[in-house]
């Protein structure tokens, strides 16, 4: 168990340290993945 915790805290470091996105960036992220969800739902 105390292994588990070791990754979890060494995972949630590394993410740390990844920049969020900015909302704009948020919203455009969001249109290309629906688009893409459409292109694939017309497959």
């Amino acid at each position: 168990m105390t292994e588990n915790k070791g990754e979890v805290g060494s995972y949630l470091k590394r993410i740390g340290q990844i920049p969020l996105l900015k909302p704009d960036e948020e919203i455009e992220l969001g249109k290309q993945v629906k688009r893409m969800m459409t292109c694939w739902e017309k497959k």
